[in-house]
């Protein structure tokens, strides 16, 4: 080729545009394709077309354009819909080849162009013939979708190789390729996680800001003083740990095997347990750091078991005439337990409801086995089992309002009034758990496993390392009807760590757009999951309302609930009496425990433990405490006294956490609701 032919015309070509959008394709399910590029597009185009495109993408008929040399000076790469073509600065070319350094800057300026003319295909020649896409009224292409489209594909790409041949370049002085320089691969800073909330007398330590005392506080302090060391406190609380987390596998949202899911009734109980076990493996690492303490402490059915009204002493009465037997989707679930059932009438020597009988008759059977089994894993695990039903005793009933009435105290709210067949006015009752109670055991704890941290963290990652809430949407999303959202996920995960390692994907503009994008597979998961919780969580609402409308203190057909009832909360004017009284008995059993371990044939503690199970009217032990407690806080006395500030509290407690729910089930930064219901049509899950 002669260098004096002043006839000749460069000529330039690119397919790597082309080919990156066809190895995201195949890379790609239908899902996940639409996820990537919707957001892109900002939802103008609908999915059918996205569908359309990767149809022809896999059938490579998808055209690439033209290119077109020019001398255009400020912009590399510049695309024409009329034409087309490409034009293609030749300088910028020129510049690439005497400067390596700057060929991403080229091959980008590439990749953005060729986002136009995707555009330009999406809605020109990829119409779907249905009417509904005829008849769609495309708005212009958004600010941003050439930089935007460039940093998805660069993200969801394989690294290129450093050298890698992007384009051919003919002039009258070359003919060859130009190849890509990758710059060093800088590391990212670290970005801070979001903060977490925690509710309920809860299973673990809360964090209100002021006293709170949860089941772990509890018996941490009540264990310490009997003298079990802080490795014995953890095995002994696991099992009451276990306990407040059975309630995750609640009839209300388990499905039965074989059975479709169907929201809330979605996941199966084998996925719930390994969710638990996940937790367990976290929460308790230090018991389980050797193969022994691994298998002494994996969470299985057997161990966790499912929700049981009688493993918290709540009132198991269903209300619902529509309600199914629990036991059709697991045997081990509790009957049904209609109005007239004989367990919703007081003992007549206890003045406790009848329903105490299969608390009392778990909890002693599990102090047994404790006795029975000594100081070891198992052992310590039944006596944490037991304690978690004692501390419920004080925490869940109007046991504490009891105490105060009979210390002098006859304001204090009882929420009951007299029944037949009671040997004191008010006998001791619990709350029903209702459909809206599922928000603090079920909803907010899903939460909080699923949104600890920012939307994604994009870091230096090792391949294959996930944060906990990844792990935990892997474990539901694996137990879930949704493969192809459980494909799109994992997919993401990744390419992300792929990504994290991508030296070019630091050079685009629109990297953190495409990083912190909300409908990426890892958050379009979240927030589907949080969206039906948040749903669900509403609908319930309802029935709590209408039981409010009717006042336990004052009507004697009313069932008091558990959200009227229940002290778990440090809100809650008596939370710390409650706590006050539900450590000294811990101690007390937690000591005969202890000394029968020891040798002391004589101590038997499910006798003491189910001593604490009558009416404070026929007890004098708690009179010191409640006595000095009740001086030092009148004023939460005062508040004790009226029932209908406490139901418009518990109200108010209630409507927050489903604010909240709803809140992480839209990303606060994005319009990820267009998307998501977007995608809801093509995608109905």
């Amino acid at each position: 080729m002669s260098t004096n032919d002043t006839h000749f015309t460069p000529s330039f070509q690119s397919t790597y545009a082309l080919e990156q959008l066809k190895r995201f394709a195949r890379a790609s399910n239908e899902l996940l394709f639409s996820q990537v590029l919707l957001p892109v597009f900002d939802a103008n185009i609908p999915v059918a077309r996205l569908e359309a495109l990767r149809a022809a993408l896999a059938d490579d008929t998808v055209t690439n354009p033209a290119f077109n040399m020019v001398d255009q000076g400020e912009s590399v790469a510049v695309y024409d819909y009329q034409r087309r073509v490409i034009d293609v600065d030749t300088g910028a070319i020129e510049k690439a080849l005497a400067q390596p350094e700057t060929t991403p800057t080229l091959l980008i300026a590439l990749i953005e162009a060729f986002a136009l003319h995707i555009d330009n295909l999406l809605r020109n020649d990829l119409a779907d013939s249905t009417q509904a896409d005829t008849a769609a009224v495309l708005l212009e292409a958004p600010e941003g979708l050439a930089t935007h489209y460039a940093a998805m594909l660069t993200y969801f790409d394989q690294i290129p190789g450093d050298g890698v041949s992007f384009a051919h370049y003919t002039s009258a002085a070359y003919d060859g390729p130009i190849q890509l320089t990758l710059p060093a691969l800088e590391a990212a800073p670290d970005e801070p996680e979001r903060g977490t909330r925690h509710k309920r007398f809860a299973a673990e330590t809360e964090d209100h800001g002021d006293a709170t005392h949860a089941h772990e506080t509890i018996e941490k302090v009540a264990l310490t003083r009997v003298g079990f060391t802080a490795e014995q406190c953890q095995a002994i609380y696991f099992g009451n740990w276990l306990r407040d987390h059975s309630q995750l596998i609640d009839p209300k949202i388990v499905r039965a095997p074989g059975a479709e899911a169907k929201f809330p009734a979605m996941f199966t109980r084998q996925t719930l347990t390994k969710l638990v076990d996940f937790l367990a493996l976290k929460k308790f690492h230090a018991l389980q750091n050797t193969p022994q303490g691994r298998e002494a402490y994996t969470v299985t059915p057997a161990l966790l078991g499912v929700y049981r009204p009688s493993e918290h002493i709540d009132n198991p009465i269903n209300l619902d005439e529509a309600a199914i037997d629990p036991r059709t989707i697991d045997p081990e679930f509790e009957a049904l337990v209609r109005r007239d059932n004989p367990l919703n009438v007081p003992h007549p020597k206890y003045s406790v409801m009848m329903y105490f009988k299969t608390s009392l008759r778990y909890m002693s059977k599990k102090l047994d086995a404790a006795k029975a089994e000594g100081k070891t894993a198992t052992g310590m695990r039944n006596l944490g089992e037991a304690l978690h039903v004692l501390e419920d005793l004080f925490a869940h009933s109007n046991y504490v309002e009891l105490c105060l009435r009979k210390i002098g105290h006859a304001d204090v709210a009882a929420w009951s009034t007299d029944l037949i067949g009671a040997k004191h006015p008010c006998p001791v009752v619990t709350g029903r758990f209702s459909g809206l109670d599922v928000i603090g055991s079920v909803a907010e704890p899903l939460a909080r496993i699923l949104f600890p941290t920012n939307s994604l963290a994009f870091r230096p990652i090792e391949a294959g390392e996930r944060s906990d809430n990844e792990q935990a949407l892997s474990i539901l999303l694996e137990g879930s009807d949704y493969p192809e959202m459980k494909e799109a996920y994992e997919l993401t995960l990744r390419q992300r760590d792929i990504a994290a390692r991508n030296p070019l994907l630091r050079l685009v503009q629109g990297v953190r757009w495409a990083r912190d994008l909300p409908l990426n597979s890892v958050n379009f998961a979240k927030n589907w999951l949080m969206q039906k919780l948040a749903t669900w969580a509403g609908d319930s609402i309802g029935p709590l309302q209408t039981a409010f409308n009717s006042d336990p203190n004052t009507d004697s057909e009313a069932i008091v609930s558990h959200s009227q009832l229940a002290k778990d909360h440090a809100t809650h004017p008596l939370h710390e009496l409650a706590a006050l009284l539900a450590q000294d008995a811990v101690e007390r059993v937690a000591r005969a425990m202890k000394e029968a371990w020891e040798g002391n044939a004589q101590r038997q503690p499910a006798y003491l433990a189910s001593s604490y199970f009558s009416h404070p009217g026929d007890n004098t032990w708690y009179e010191k405490m409640a006595r000095d407690w009740a001086a030092a806080n009148p004023e939460k006395i005062e508040e004790a006294c009226n029932p209908t500030r406490l139901i418009q509290r518990r109200q108010q407690e209630m409507q927050a956490s489903l604010d909240r729910l709803k809140k992480l089930g839209n990303d606060d930064n994005y319009a990820l609701q267009h998307y998501y219901e977007t995608l809801s049509i093509a995608f109905p899950l």
